[in-house]
């Protein structure tokens, strides 16, 4: 029967398939991907033991039924899952004997052959574990019963067994029990309990749970919340409208709409009769669910009302939107006014204030005069003891004047309906729109997508919007699928109000699991009658009305893919430039919103996205055209080793014999930016999408082919426009090396032959015009050579020397002690271009690989000391601009004899120069003198030597900075003191300069260190200062004249410089023994005298239990 990791054997797939329905297989699919993680292959244990069994099955045998349906270490695929879940819910009873097998034998290590009574016995104690009471004795019968004397049973005997004792495991009895085995027509499934509640089909919810999860995984916060809907609904909801719209279906106020609450919602806004969708409405207006509209609620459902209202009849042409003819409209066509609306309501009201009454509606006159009276004498009442704010805030509605449910609903039929019917019909729209509920006929279709098209134009474009290209063809194919009359009843909502449930021939009534699109691309003849037609239209065209648009296809608007790489953007491809593309003509535009929903609906394998921009000094406009452009990227080149393994990608250039191969660029991606978007956004676009720190990577333009020269974008200010980018234009995205160098900058010298710069530095966009302003690139931890060179080439008489070309007189190639000129060559190339206002930063790369091979010491991608590297740089200066002949041995020191120190450093100058006269020389060398006197006849000899650097010892601080805090004995407020103590100095050096600031006498004062709510540390005069505990001190101030009288009972405490008495009130005393070192712990006994206790507010010194 198999080993662990054998696939189970009891059914095949294709039997599971068959034993499913559609809906099954296809909630089962869409169920195993959302919960396969990122792979999407495969199903981990955890993500089986939560979403197909539950939480509550123990581990083990949770585990064992995980193994037996199929799965391993690496997961369960789909195919085992479906046939374990199939064996599990409608296999049969010899299908389930073989599950059991599987599932024993599994957890024993023989080969699946027979199970073994220990093994057996451990399982069988497992699964009566999970039991409230145990089965110690019915473990041993069922061992008995099966394995007798015999250690071992095989398949035949386990079945033969199993079939007599069916209840003899807590798993055999769960599988093989007839009350467990239910049948298919029993038990509703999932959509057909909720299609059971709610208006909605079966198929309508299974197409909602798709829509459902697609929102719910979009959303930021991963729930349906307020803030995630919010986006979604307004436009076209007005902004005051939304918080209730959520609230609506949010029934059980945790926060987010769940599955069953968004298909209840829709149910009651969309499918129900008129009556249900007035009540959700009214839900949407009563925020506080108490089913009473109060004054705020009411001043906010007015001005919903009308604003949508007053849209809507923009739009006359809409079937779903277009108000009522009746007499009774409290609108006009110059709009609905929101505070004739309050009035009227007003007037049709009848409030009666703190009563505890609910409000009554008034639809006709009034007989009863009485009760008239009474109120306007109770208006009158209020009236005069309000004040005027108070009647100025009150405006057109009282305080006290509330609409009911009922109430809401007559007004909303008797009065008003042309003012709620048109949010009832923008409510409609965005249900199906947004929400994802499919129209019930394609007449109803046609409105929804009408009506909102409308209302999209009619707000116009906004910036940062994206709206959707249709082709012309499909367009006109659905208008007239959408527009084919029918004979029968339609769903579509007239001007009177309908039972909306009703629905016309179009509209599939059976509970199928197949999509509705799918079933109206198979019915291209559908059910649209014969006789709808009129005599004038021809067959053929009554043919094209009735024939399914199919999938949004827009082929003929696209030009064919240049390249085929791969596009990080979803822009959806390149339109035809060879022919001038036309709105209404060639393709129309639908928003962002309506075109998910046709996607939803008919498929759209072509999305066209466009985005709406706002160029300088101009409008809003679509920008049909977004530039396409070629992300370049650089592969790595074979690089030979250079000589003495020296690593690196600068390692190979160390010899001149041997160079690094130039990296290579190649077409890597696609991406189309707006000719607005600036350089910075496409590179963090770039590197979101890739995956890399932006720190790490750089943009270049590159000219002509992939290996054309190229300028580096460094200013991340300018727009694509501004650049003057053309469609498909090349951009090389450069990724530093791991040891900090950009890969363009490496390969710069070795494509240079010596002569020509510009292959060697990259010319940047915009350069300051300031000579010497300019920046050296990090070339992979070269930020001390950068700080080294930027203070040599800013000693203004040697940058005018090396800008004047007055080296390339003096460059020495035959000295031995020097670089043969190189450096000198390399850094007067560098210094001038940094001085000549031509880029805004340079990358110094012939300096770096001059001290790369020249410096061993300094090289690598180390970090190093910046003065080590100066002292190198003026010292290989000086020997490739040395003036002086081939160096000589330097001549012996002549004594100075008693000469005047002028005259011997001359003479010792003099010397030097003759061995080393350059630039650097001049400008950097100086004499130290070197006194030396014999101790025994006391002669002096006086030497001059030259040197170009000192180094000096950093000053260290000859002072500690001590924090006190002086306790007085009066109990007032401690103050803290800041003291500067010589580091040589002594705790009393500290007291005498404390006393100079808070005026005690030092001998008043004892300095101690605190543990905690404890005493720490008592310093004694005398000691040194400790600088690691300065901060922490606290100084209190002691008694000086009865001390000898508060330690009398003391016998075992001397009194000298070391013993200090504390008061603290008058009742409690401490006494510090003689010779108690400062560095040693603490310690303090604390004696509470007679007397009255102190009510003053000491501080933490002691703590008191």
């Amino acid at each position: 029967m198999g080993a662990k990791d054998s696939k189970p054997s009891f059914i095949s797939y294709e039997d599971a398939v068959k034993r499913v329905s559609d809906s099954e297989l296809r909630r089962i699919r869409e169920a195993f991907k959302r919960c396969a993680g990122a792979n999407g292959t495969a199903l981990s244990l955890e993500a089986f033991v939560h979403e197909v069994l539950c939480d509550g099955v123990p581990c083990e045998v949770a585990e064992w039924l995980y193994q037996a349906c199929g799965g391993t270490k690496r997961g369960i695929a789909f195919r085992e899952l479906l046939c374990g879940i199939v064996v599990l819910t409608k296999g049969n009873i010899e299908e389930k004997i073989k599950f059991l097998w599987t599932l024993y034998v599994n957890n024993q290590g023989d080969n699946g052959t027979y199970i073994y009574k220990r093994d057996f016995a451990r399982t069988l104690h497992l699964e009566y574990s999970s039991l409230p009471y145990t089965g110690a004795q019915r473990n041993a019968e069922i061992l008995l019963s099966l394995f007798g004397p015999a250690e071992k049973v095989t398949f035949d005997q386990f079945r033969s067994w199993l079939l007599i004792h069916k209840d003899a495991t807590v798993l055999s009895k769960w599988l093989l029990s007839e009350v467990n085995v239910a049948q298919d027509l029993e038990t509703p499934t999932f959509y057909q309990s909720l299609a059971g509640v709610t208006h909605l089909e079966e198929r309508d919810i299974i197409e909602l749970e798709k829509c459902f999860w697609t929102l719910r995984n979009a959303a930021p916060t991963g729930q349906l919340d307020a803030e995630s809907l919010s986006p979604l609904l307004s436009p076209p909801l007005p902004a005051a409208a939304v918080a209730g719209a959520f609230l609506a279906f949010d029934e059980n106020r945790d926060g987010h709409v769940d599955f069953k609450e968004l298909c209840c919602g829709l149910s009651a806004a969309c499918r129900g009769p008129r009556t249900e969708r007035l009540k959700f409405c009214f839900k949407i207006f009563d925020l506080d669910s108490d089913g009473v509209l109060n004054k705020k609620e009411l001043i906010d459902m007015v001005g919903i009302l009308c604003t949508v209202a007053n849209e809507s009849l923009k739009n006359q042409n809409s079937r779903a939107s277009t108000p009522s003819d009746s007499n009774d409209s409290e609108g006009t066509e110059k709009g609905f006014d929101p505070e004739v609306i309050l009035v009227n309501l007003r007037e049709k009201l009848v409030t009666v204030p703190r009563n505890g009454r609910k409000p009554v509606f008034q639809l006709g006159p009034n007989g009863d005069k009485e009760e008239i009276i009474v109120l306007k004498e109770q208006q009158q009442e209020k009236d005069q003891t309000q004040t005027e704010e108070e009647v100025e805030n009150e405006g057109l509605i009282a305080n006290d004047m509330a609409l009911t449910l009922e109430d809401f609903l007559i007004w909303s039929v008797e009065s008003a309906e042309t003012l709620v019917t048109p949010f009832l019909d923008l409510l409609f729209e965005v249900c199906h729109i947004v929400l994802g509920l499919r129209p019930q006929c394609k007449h109803q279709e046609r409105d929804i997508v009408l009506g909102w098209l409308r209302r999209a134009v009619q707000r116009g474009y906004a910036v940062g919007q994206f709206w959707y290209l249709v082709g012309a063809e499909w367009w006109g194919n659905w208008l007239a699928y959408t527009s084919a009359s029918s004979t029968d009843n339609c769903c579509r909502p007239p001007h009177r109000h309908i039972d909306e449930a009703i629905v016309c021939d179009e509209s599939f009534t059976s509970n199928s699991t197949e999509s509705m699109g799918s079933l109206l691309w198979r019915a291209e003849t559908g059910s649209l009658g014969s006789g709808g037609s009129s005599s004038g239209v021809s067959s053929a065209a009554v043919a094209r009305a009735q024939r399914h648009p199919g999938p949004v296809h827009n082929k003929r608007l696209l030009a064919p893919a240049p390249t085929a790489v791969r596009t990080l953007t979803g822009e959806g491809g390149h339109l035809r430039r060879d022919v001038t593309l036309a709105q209404h003509h060639d393709f129309e535009l639908v928003p962002d919103a309506l075109w998910r929903a046709l996607a939803l609906w008919y498929g759209g394998p072509d999305p066209l996205p466009r985005q709406v921009i706002r160029p300088p000094n101009s409008d809003v406009e679509l920008e049909l055209y977004p530039l396409h452009l070629k992300i370049l990227r650089h592969v790595q080149s074979p690089q030979r080793m250079a000589p003495g393994g020296v690593a690196g990608a600068g390692g190979a250039a160390l010899y001149s014999g041997v160079a690094p191969a130039p990296p290579e660029r190649q077409l890597a991606y696609t991406a189309a930016f707006s000719r607005l978007a600036t350089v910075k956004q496409v590179c963090e676009f770039l590197c979101a999408a890739l995956g890399l720190a932006r720190e790490d990577v750089r943009l270049w333009l590159v000219a002509g082919g992939a290996a054309g020269g190229g300028v580096l974008l460094d200013d991340e200010r300018p727009t694509l426009a501004a650049l003057g980018l053309d469609d498909r234009a090349r951009l090389l995205l450069e990724l530093r090396n791991p040891d900090l160098t950009w890969p363009e900058e490496i390969g710069a010298l070795s494509m240079s032959s010596g002569s020509s710069r510009a292959t060697e530095r990259r010319e940047t966009l915009i350069a300051p015009n300031l000579p010497g302003a300019t920046g050296l690139h990090n070339l992979g931890n070269t930020c001390f050579m950068n700080a080294a060179l930027q203070s040599v080439w800013n000693t203004g008489p040697l940058t005018r020397y090396f800008n004047s070309g007055m080296h390339l007189y003096e460059v020495n190639t035959t000295n031995p002690l020097g670089t043969k000129g190189v450096l000198a060559l390399r850094y007067g190339e560098l210094c001038k271009e940094v001085w000549s206002c031509s880029a805004r930063s340079v990358a110094p790369l012939r300096v770096r690989w001059c001290v790369q091979r020249w410096a061993r010491a300094l090289a690598g991608g180390g970090q190093h000391d910046a003065q080590e590297l100066l002292a190198w740089l003026l010292d290989a200066l000086h020997e490739d601009l040395n003036r002086a002949p081939a160096p000589r041995p330097a001549p012996p020191a002549a004594d100075s004899a008693g000469r005047a120190d002028r005259e011997v450093a001359a003479e010792a100058w003099a010397q030097h120069t003759q061995r080393n006269a350059s630039i650097i020389t001049d400008l950097f060398l100086g004499q130290l003198k070197s006194k030396v006197q014999c101790d025994t006849c006391g002669r002096d000899s006086v030497r001059f030597d030259a040197f170009n650097m000192l180094s000096l010892p950093l000053p260290m601080e000859s002072y500690v900075c001590c924090e006190i805090r002086v306790m007085l004995l009066d109990g007032s407020v401690p103050i803290k003191y800041g003291v500067r103590v010589n580091s040589e100095g002594t705790y009393l050096d500290l007291k005498k300069k404390l006393s100079d600031l808070c005026g005690l006498a030092p001998e008043s004062m004892l300095i101690v260190e605190l543990s905690g709510a404890m005493l720490g540390r008592v310093f004694s005069d005398g000691a040194k200062i400790c600088a690691a505990s300065a901060a922490e001190l606290f100084a209190y101030e002691v008694p000086r004249d009865d001390a000898d009288a508060d330690c009398s009972d003391c016998d075992d405490y001397t009194h000298d410089t070391n013993e200090y008495v504390l008061h603290i009130g008058v009742s409690i005393t401490v006494c510090i023994p003689a010779g108690w070192a400062a560095e040693s712990p603490a310690w303090a006994e604390v004696s509470v005298g007679g007397g009255n206790t102190s009510s003053l507010c000491m501080p933490a010194l002691f703590c008191f239990k």
